[in-house]
């Protein structure tokens, strides 16, 4: 157990550095450096606020919140499995070189999508500031939301990260994916805009769906129901049994696959 727990320790810290070392070389000569995508995503609610409360027949003080949070949580899911498809592809010459743990690639791509997702979130008290949403004790289920999310954000990057260094095919197929589940998924619109009688479809159904109502839910005032809470534990669970019974089996070979 104790090495188990070392070697979890020193991924998380190799993960660490290489992810901080991602931001900085990413946003290099840069004058707002990251901050240049939380501009763009405030612009992009405002613009996608105001003109799909028209559309939709909403309140602009109650969609504007609602679509900042959804972006903002969106961002961060996509972003981070998308990266996840190149998370040994692009260490290619550090996992030949060097035997670190796989996990510190995966650590990688989740510590540098956490850092741009915490600076995108300055958007979600602005716009809360401007049209007077407040926070109530629902927002205490954040961290534990958070960290469900991360938990499946983590499988995902193992899973995506390996089957796309045998088949350079995935990375194309994920981004068609996300697309469609942009497009499915309450995101830019209202889960109030299904009728009741198709909600257990298109929102029971939908794993998107939960996994953003974990981080979103309390942000906006909702306790996180049972539904959403018991799907993505189970995911979860699951899901790393799978990542951890392929990296066992395939692991081996991914420094030959990138």
């Amino acid at each position: 157990m104790s090495s188990v727990l070392k070697r979890t320790l020193r991924a998380l810290r190799i993960g660490r550095i290489l992810g901080v070392d991602d931001v900085k070389e990413t946003y290099r000569r840069t004058l707002v450096g990251p901050l240049w995508i939380t501009i763009g995503l405030g612009v992009q609610v405002g613009m996608i606020g105001v003109v799909f409360a028209l559309i939709f027949s909403a309140e602009v003080k109650t969609y504007l919140p609602y679509l900042a949070v959804s972006l903002v949580v969106w961002n961060f899911l996509q972003q981070s499995i998308s990266d996840g498809c190149n998370a040994f592809i692009k260490s290619g010459r550090l996992i030949r070189q060097l035997p670190l743990p796989f996990m510190a690639y995966v650590q990688r791509i989740l510590w540098k999508q956490t850092f741009i997702f915490s600076h995108n979130f300055i958007v979600v008290p602005i716009v809360f500031i401007l049209f007077g949403y407040g926070l109530n004790e629902s927002a205490f289920f954040f961290p534990l939301g958070l960290a469900i999310l991360l938990a499946n954000l983590g499988w995902i990057v193992v899973v995506v990260g390996i089957v796309s260094a045998r088949y350079r095919d995935l990375p194309p197929i994920v981004q068609s994916l996300l697309t469609m589940a942009f497009y499915v998924s309450p995101i830019i619109w209202m889960p109030t805009a299904i009728p009741v009688g198709y909600r257990g479809v298109i929102l029971g159904l939908n794993p998107v769906y939960h996994l953003m109502e974990m981080v979103r839910g309390p942000i906006l005032g909702e306790i996180p129901q049972i539904l959403s809470i018991v799907v993505t534990i189970s995911l979860a669970v699951v899901g790393w049994v799978v990542a951890w019974l392929l990296l066992r089996k395939l692991g081996p070979s991914i420094a030959f696959w990138v």
